[in-house]
C-alpha cells in the first residue's frame, strides 16, 4: 500500500504544479517548485515505507514455506509408516 500512497502523493503534487501554472502562467519557479517537492517526498516515503516491507516479506515467505515442507515430509513419513504397519498387520493375521 505505501507505493500506492507515494504515487498518491506524487499525483497530488503534480496537480499543485500545474493548477500553480495555470494560475500564474508557469513563471512561478519557487510556486512549481513546492509541488515538486512535496510529491518527490510522497514518493521517497513511500519507497521507504515499501522496500524494507517487501523485503521482510520475502524473508517470511521463505521462511513459511521451509516450514510447510518440513510439515509435509513429516507427514508424508507418518502415513508411510501407518501404512506400513497395517500391511504387516493384515499379513500377520
Amino acid at each position: 500500500v505505501s507505493p500506492l500512497i507515494g504515487l498518491l502523493g506524487t499525483v497530488i503534487g503534480m496537480i499543485v504544479v500545474f493548477r500553480t501554472i495555470a494560475e500564474s502562467g508557469g513563471g512561478q519557479a519557487a510556486a512549481l517548485s513546492t509541488g515538486i517537492f512535496q510529491a518527490l517526498i510522497t514518493t521517497a516515503t513511500g519507497l521507504l515505507i515499501a522496500i524494507p516491507a517487501l523485503i521482510a516479506h520475502n524473508y517470511f515467505q521463505q521462511r513459511v514455506e521451509l516450514i510447510i515442507g518440513g510439515l509435509e515430509r513429516a507427514s508424508l513419513r507418518a502415513l508411510h509408516h501407518l501404512y506400513m504397519r497395517s500391511k504387516d498387520d493384515a499379513v500377520s493375521s
